[in-house]
């Protein structure tokens, strides 16, 4: 059985907790071996980095984690698209949200 390689099976509410909550539910998706979650998350993670340490000197906020994840929904969504559009279905059914 193939495995959903971007399934969003976390819940949201890790994110809107900070960074210690999505760094731990990181940690528990890679010592439960879901590989889907653990990737989904470090995305997540990577991109709130990236917020923090822009130089802007602004305070990241649970509203901006949530601008996070739902960018990175759209963009999976935009994903799953141009798979099926391009006729490549297989592509495509291996994003879920």
């Amino acid at each position: 059985m193939r495995q959903k390689l971007f399934s969003l099976s976390f819940p949201v509410f890790f994110c809107l907790g900070g960074e210690r909550k999505m760094l731990k539910a990181n940690i528990t998706a890679m010592k439960a071996h879901d590989e889907a979650a653990r990737s989904s998350l470090s995305i997540v993670i990577s991109r709130y980095q990236e917020l923090k340490t822009n130089g802007s000197g602004k305070e990241v906020t649970d509203l901006d984690v949530l601008k996070i994840v739902q960018k990175f929904f759209k963009e999976l969504d935009e994903e799953r698209d141009s798979y099926a559009a391009a006729g490549r279905p297989e592509q495509a059914s291996v994003i879920a949200l």
